[in-house]
């Protein structure tokens, strides 16, 4: 949700920012170090070319209380889909095109080359073999194709001279991210941002498609709210007789209004309960069996969709104040009938 880095890119004391954050900060619920290092990469099995990797190394116990890095893993030797699992035994996790573009399996054999530092114009390599201990989805083919995750130890054993060069930080519910990310760079004078602040066109682009579909949305239900204005008026047409009885009676015209707008509620309320059913099973069914393939040219290979409560509550409100106000339009001629009229000639 939130990453902190150096400006000038420096190793960050991992230990004392977590400690104040757990002090300071209780609006943060996760923290989690990440080391970060490209390397050269190439299976020890086929003579093809070198692949730049960026390899990241990980603590997986705190991973998972920051990222959902274990829900995309596919595959791993042991059958568990545990991100420990994946990492442990100085193994990579590695992404599913990369697999398909190298035509490698579970347990295949990489060669990591990790650049020593630079002498005499002169870039020497340290080679190092790995395991693939597991296989990762995101969807997303650049992502899958170019990153490796292994566990922290195993990096720093790599690479003893690097550091930790970001930390990860989830927060809790309905907290303000802009504002948490103002009071942590107030506080550390780090580099505190959110991954939307990576993805500004594809956040602008999500936005707006939310709020089109918000509105088409509202328009359906405009249209629907019109048929149970017909509805209504044919109702009320029918029952006349029963309506000047009532008044006649002494019943007042708020009331019999009332009663018309209940009916016209109900029909709505019964018809949005079951269509936001429908519309979370459907919701629930694309997120998890991705039926929907998306072409090569958005972030993700199948349509994403994700149901929240308060889309929910929000869509069911305002389907009910449509049909509201579609009832107590219907009702509005009932007060302008004549008695008398409506006795002699209908009843």
């Amino acid at each position: 949700q939130l990453t902190m880095r150096d400006y000038q890119n420096q190793p960050l004391d991992h230990k004392k920012i977590s400690a104040v954050l757990q002090r300071e900060f209780p609006e943060v619920i996760g923290i989690s170090p990440i080391m970060q290092h490209y390397v050269l990469t190439q299976p020890t099995t086929e003579d093809e070319p070198f692949a730049l990797i960026m390899l990241q190394g990980i603590l997986p116990h705190q991973e998972l209380g920051v990222s959902s890095l274990e829900e995309t893993i596919i595959a791993t030797q042991r059958n568990t889909k545990k991100l420990a699992d994946a990492l442990d035994d100085s193994m990579v996790l590695v992404g599913e095109q990369f697999i398909n573009d190298h035509q490698l399996s579970l347990g295949d054999n990489l060669e990591l080359m990790i650049p020593e530092p630079r002498t005499n114009n002169t870039v020497r390599f340290d080679t190092h073999n790995t395991r693939i201990g597991g296989i990762f989805k995101t969807g997303i083919d650049d992502f899958d194709a170019h990153v490796f995750f292994c566990s922290l130890d195993y990096l720093k054993q790599l690479i003893p001279d690097a550091g930790i060069h970001a930390i990860s930080l989830r927060l809790a519910d309905h907290v303000s991210e802009q504002t948490i990310i103002q009071k942590l760079r107030t506080r550390f004078g780090l580099n505190v941002y959110s991954w939307k602040e990576l993805y500004p066109a594809l956040l602008s682009a999500l936005t707006l498609e939310k709020y089109l579909m918000f509105f088409v949305l509202a328009l359906i239900t405009l249209v629907a709210s019109m048929s149970m204005v017909s509805l209504l008026f044919m109702l009320i047409t029918q029952k006349k007789a029963e309506i000047a009885l009532l008044r006649s009676m002494g019943c007042s015209v708020t009331t019999i209004k009332l009663l018309f707008i209940t009916i016209g509620v109900m029909i709505a309320f019964s018809a949005s309960i079951s269509g936001l059913a429908c519309a979370v099973f459907l919701g629930y069914v694309l997120e998890h069996y991705q039926l929907i393939a998306l072409p090569d040219a958005y972030y993700v290979s199948h349509l994403p969709a994700h149901i929240t409560w308060s889309s929910c509550v929000v869509v069911f409100f305002v389907v009910i104040a449509l049909s509201f106000f579609a009832s107590w339009f219907a009702t509005r001629t009932i007060g302008t009938w004549s008695i008398s009229h409506v006795l002699r000639h209908e009843g």
